[in-house]
């Protein structure tokens, strides 16, 4: 389940409650070792929205975090 924003819209924290929020749900996706499948991306994308997140706040943290784990699994190797 993706957390709603703990600040309202502006506030500096938004951007990293987002990616907190969205990590865990996204992350599993991602570990499986494949893309995931665009639909599973819109559905992590309308569950965070339906818990508040705006669409913008969304695509910059899948963004953020897909760099994250990509990097993540660089230095593993």
């Amino acid at each position: 389940m993706i957390s709603p924003p703990r600040v309202p819209l502006g506030h500096p924290d938004r951007r990293s409650d987002c990616e907190a929020a969205m990590k865990a749900d996204l992350f599993t996706l991602l570990a499986r070792g494949q893309m995931p499948e665009a639909q599973e991306l819109a559905d992590l994308a309308e569950q965070a929205g339906a818990a508040g997140w705006t669409a913008e706040e969304i695509a910059a943290a899948v963004a953020a975090l897909t760099e994250s784990y990509a990097e993540a699994g660089k230095a593993a190797t």
